[in-house]
């Protein structure tokens, strides 16, 4: 299993003092992101991509904006079983602060890893998808298994969503997700 460490983008005062203090101590510090391969070309985990200060902040911004829609339907054919709370809206200045913040682990994942059939030399990551979504799952609720689909995004030229990413704010007993 390969890994990589990647400083978090916080601001450049706070990312040069984490990253000297990190350099100083070579220990695994959990204010340090890493990246670990659990799937070649597939599957990728990083970690302590954001403080846990942000989390709750992001979680709390959720709860205090109305909260959670509650989304339900049972296993198809084509679709998934869900159940969950949701929260969905469309947010480019986020998503490119997301972006901003998670570059070093997106072309870390984007370099090991075939994109689709349109891959060329030109074909890389520009942004995250502006349609940010927050889920709460409570115990009994679940997503079933399924496989991501890609959506075009008109805002730029030739452009579709092709990784996924998923940040979990908030850490469960027993690895249940």
């Amino acid at each position: 299993k390969k890994s990589l460490v990647i400083h978090p983008i916080v601001d450049k005062e706070q990312n040069e003092a984490t990253r000297a203090k990190t350099d100083k101590h070579k220990s695994s510090s959990s204010n340090v992101a890493t990246v670990q391969t659990l799937f070649p070309s597939a599957v990728f985990v990083a970690k302590n991509v954001l403080s846990q200060s942000e989390c709750d902040a992001w979680i709390e911004h959720a709860e205090a904006g109305g909260g959670f829609e509650h989304v339900a339907h049972p296993a198809t054919r084509i679709i998934a079983h869900r159940e969950c709370g949701r929260i969905q809206q469309d947010d480019w200045i986020m998503s490119e602060r997301l972006y901003q913040r998670l570059k070093p682990i997106i072309d870390y994942v984007s370099s090991n890893v075939t994109i689709s059939n349109y891959s060329t030399d030109d074909y890389k990551p520009i942004n995250c998808n502006g349609n940010l979504r927050l889920y709460r799952y409570n115990k009994g609720m679940s997503f079933g298994r399924h496989y991501d689909g890609s959506n075009e995004i008109d805002r730029y030229e030739n452009a579709q969503t092709e990784i996924t990413v998923l940040l979990y704010l908030s850490s469960c007993e027993g690895g249940a997700t």
